[in-house]
């Protein structure tokens, strides 16, 4: 059963991969069709020099450029988050209730280790301030 959730692990990541180089190339693409739409405005001068940059341009660069912009649009702070919950990934029912026995078996075990020391403790300082 490990094998299979590492798998679907795998799978996953490499889903999201492609998600994101599709992503970078069709922004990339549409970035550089609007540069090339503003240099033809402007001269055919720059507009030689302005494709040389977008070219050497890195995915890295652009997408922090793309974060960037949408940061500046001022998006409303309770709409981000409410896009972020819904990328969560939430447990089963099965999992969460399996999750709280565990932590509530480790807090019992630990209580009554506590009260076995605290008892022994107790025994031997009874037994040596007599």
């Amino acid at each position: 059963m490990r094998a299979k959730s590492s798998e679907d692990n795998e799978d996953i990541q490499t889903k999201a991969r492609v998600i994101e180089a599709e992503f970078t190339d069709e922004e990339l693409a549409k970035e550089q069709s609007s540069q090339a739409q503003k240099n033809s405005s402007s001269g055919s001068s720059s507009s030689s020099s302005s494709s040389e940059t977008i070219g050497t341009e890195t995915a890295g660069d652009f997408i922090r450029k793309q974060k960037e912009l949408k940061a500046d649009e001022g998006n409303n702070i309770f709409q981000g988050a409410s896009e972020e919950i819904g990328l969560i990934e939430w447990p089963s029912t099965g999992k969460a209730l399996k999750t709280t026995l565990i932590v509530i078996a480790g807090i019992v075990v630990s209580a009554v280790f506590l009260l076995v020391v605290n008892e022994f403790l107790s025994r031997v300082s009874t037994e040596v301030f007599k």
